[in-house]
């Protein structure tokens, strides 16, 4: 029975099943945490408040650069949360769009990464967490010379 098996089974099989794993539209790796301390919970939430800060001061928006290709820089974020008299907490995640067009396609492709990061303050101790990673290219319109 086993070398009938053998004998009728496909030599790319294995490959053919590996395929899924392969073929993903997006993915992601996360970041080890981390632990800061700060000298009271205040001090915490107010270096919540500074990262939040410069997380808005990363974004920018729909640029054309040289050659057609596009770049953008998007914020997703409720801001700084406080929960109570000892724990508050931020999360954020910055999206990265990059465009280049396919003339071949006539439309532009765009990829997109993200960082997401999440801060969270336990009394005067913030941890924090997050990954990287991006999802699968989509295709858009090109603009019309005007």
């Amino acid at each position: 029975m086993l070398t009938l098996i053998r004998r009728h089974t496909h030599p790319l099989a294995g490959v053919m099943l590996a395929l899924p794993i392969l073929c993903q539209a997006s993915g992601s790796l996360p970041i080890p945490e981390s632990k800061q301390s700060y000298p009271s919970f205040n001090a915490c939430v107010e270096a919540l408040k500074t990262q939040y800060l410069a997380d808005q001061q990363r974004v920018s928006a729909l640029q054309t650069l040289p050659e057609g290709r596009t770049r953008q820089i998007s914020l997703e974020s409720k801001g700084v949360q406080v929960f109570g008299k000892d724990k508050a907490g931020y999360d954020a995640t910055l999206w990265y769009h990059n465009g280049a067009p396919r003339a071949d396609l006539q439309q532009m492709e765009v990829s997109h990464s993200f960082e997401e990061r999440g801060y969270e303050c336990q009394g005067p101790q913030m941890i924090l967490r997050g990954r990287n990673g991006y999802t699968l290219s989509t295709f858009e319109p090109m603009s019309q010379p005007q």
